[in-house]
């Protein structure tokens, strides 16, 4: 069987406009230092419709390619190890088992301790075709030659509400928004519920106590089971 290309023969472009380099002299700061490597652009009847997304995490706009995309970085976005993230972070060209291939990835995370992660996403219905799981096995084997983490998400494992109590939540994940006071007060009830802590809290107004639980869930100050329904009467745990 024909070998994967080596390392020192991909050739990869991590900005546009900027020339090839071989896969083997670029890190994962180089990467991110750099604009996507591909413009996503718009166009009538196209399938997958592009969206910015808000990166509470770096606090800056991300174009994803689709909806799914949009997703999975808002799921980036929440996990306390992610602290940067960059779209369509790479072109990569090189011969894979015996055939000519070019790839853009659709992300690339910063994860702290200085490790990277590759995602690659894919709608269900069409992950399991051959020219997907032909990019996914390119894309995990560049990662794989840098040392990076690789991952081919179709959503198809997340569990339960996770996603949609995540998506919920992301719209409380700018700080900008929220009262420096009113968090303290929160943060200093005992209530171990939203309905307890916005009943310790008279003199605020319980849509912005209700807005602050939240905003803590999402920065991790305080912690639910994300898997199952949330509402006011579910309990949490607040981290020390």
């Amino acid at each position: 069987m024909p070998r994967p290309a080596r390392t020192e023969t991909v050739q990869v472009v991590i900005g546009q406009g900027l020339p090839p380099r071989p896969l083997a002299e670029v890190t994962g700061k180089d990467v991110l230092d750099q604009k996507a490597a591909r413009i996503i652009r718009s166009y009538q009847g196209q399938r997958h419709k592009p969206v910015w997304r808000w990166f509470a995490t770096t606090r800056r706009l991300i174009l994803c390619e689709s909806h799914l995309e949009a997703v999975r970085l808002d799921i980036a976005d929440f996990d306390t190890a992610v602290v940067a993230a960059k779209a369509q972070p790479f072109w990569a060209e090189g011969n894979f088992h015996g055939k000519r291939i070019a790839h853009v990835p659709d992300f690339l995370f910063e994860l702290r301790g200085g490790r990277f992660l590759l995602v690659n996403v894919k709608h269900p219905k069409f992950a399991s075709t051959e020219r997907a799981l032909r990019a996914s096995a390119w894309a995990a084997h560049l990662a794989r030659s840098r040392g990076w983490d690789y991952e081919y998400w179709t959503g198809e494992h997340e569990v339960g509400q996770f996603v949609p109590n995540v998506q919920a939540l992301h719209g409380f994940a700018n700080p900008a928004r929220f009262s420096s006071d009113l968090i303290t007060a929160v943060r200093s009830t005992g209530g171990l519920s939203m309905q307890e802590i916005v009943q310790e809290l008279p003199l605020w107004d319980p849509r912005q106590v209700r807005a602050t639980v939240l905003h803590l869930l999402w920065t991790g100050a305080f912690r639910a089971d994300l898997t199952l329904p949330f509402d006011s009467s579910t309990r949490m745990e607040r981290r020390p």
